[in-house]
Order: C-alpha cells, then sequence, then structure tokens
C-alpha cells in the first residue's frame, strides 16, 4: 500500500503544478505579464498523467489518500477538458505564427521575435512583438495594426524604437497593449 500512497502523493503535486501553470497563463494571456507556463499540449499531458495517477492511487490507506485521490480527479478531469478544448481551438482557428524577423540588443540580453498577423476580410493586420526569456517564457510587448513591417533601432543595450515607438526593456514597457 505504501506504493499506492506514493503515487497518490505524486498525482496531487502534479495536479496543482498543471493547475498552477494554467493560472499563470490564463492571467499573462489577459494582462500581458510574462507567461511562465509551458505550451497548453504539455499541460493537456501532464493533466492526464496526474489523472492517471490519482486513478491508481485511490486504494491508498493514508490518512488523507482517498481525499487527495479524489481532488486530483475532480480537478485534473476538468483541467484535462479545458485544455483539450483550448487545443482544438487554436487547431481550428490558431493563427500563423512564423516569425518573420528576429533582432537581438547589441549586448545579447534581449531577442524580440516579430510576427505579421492577418485576420482576414472580417478584420485587421499587423505585426506584433514578443520578448523571448529563457526556456518557454515569452513577453508580449509590442503589437501594431494596419502595419506590414517593422524598423528597429536599438538605442543602448535595453532601449530600442520600433518604428518610431520608443520602448525600455528594463521598465518592462510596451506598445500596443
Amino acid at each position: 500500500m505504501l506504493q499506492k500512497n506514493k503515487v497518490n502523493a505524486w498525482a496531487f503535486v502534479l495536479m496543482i503544478v498543471c493547475a498552477a501553470a494554467s493560472v499563470n497563463s490564463l492571467f499573462a494571456t489577459l494582462g500581458n505579464y510574462w507567461q511562465l507556463a509551458p505550451p497548453a499540449a504539455v499541460l493537456f499531458l501532464a493533466s492526464a498523467v496526474a489523472l492517471i495517477l490519482g486513478m491508481i492511487g485511490i486504494g491508498g490507506t493514508g490518512k488523507f489518500a482517498k481525499t487527495r485521490s479524489w481532488l486530483t480527479i475532480a480537478v485534473s478531469l476538468p483541467l484535462m477538458l479545458a485544455l483539450a478544448a483550448i487545443l482544438l481551438l487554436q487547431a481550428i482557428f490558431g493563427e500563423d505564427r512564423e516569425p518573420f524577423r528576429t533582432v537581438h540588443s547589441p549586448d545579447d540580453r534581449y531577442s524580440i521575435k516579430f510576427y505579421r498577423w492577418d485576420e482576414g476580410a472580417t478584420g485587421t493586420f499587423g505585426v506584433r512583438g514578443e520578448l523571448q526569456g529563457p526556456l518557454w517564457f515569452k513577453k508580449k510587448i509590442y503589437v501594431e495594426k494596419r502595419t506590414e513591417e517593422i524598423e528597429v533601432e536599438w538605442a543602448g543595450e535595453h532601449a530600442l524604437s520600433i518604428n518610431g515607438h520608443q520602448l525600455d526593456l528594463d521598465k518592462e514597457e510596451t506598445y500596443g497593449y
């Protein structure tokens, strides 16, 4: 029974990590903060593993083992379904995310990828810039509608001008958000 208690505990920890990462991803998207969460597909797989481990650990005999397993299942299942819906919507309505230009600061401390977007006949088009962090971390720092090209000039190690708009990356300035 010790094994089921360990499986149960690991499932609970994995479920908490998945839930926290999903909340971070949601708030980063809504509030334009640093997105620390891995891609939705990774979170989906991790929540599926947590759900399976939670089901395996139901037979645990610890003090809180059954409660932990049921809580893991109760949180992991809706989280997994929500992430599956997000992945499905991204597959159907997702935009092309081909970067057309990447710029680096003079000291290579900052890297910004620029993407073009076009919503077709019913929307508009423009350019978006994302500051790249370590691993998969990123932050949206620039968006400009109705333009297809960008002109970037660095005015120091952390200050730059994008199409005439001044940004200081150390002060976490953004344009268009």
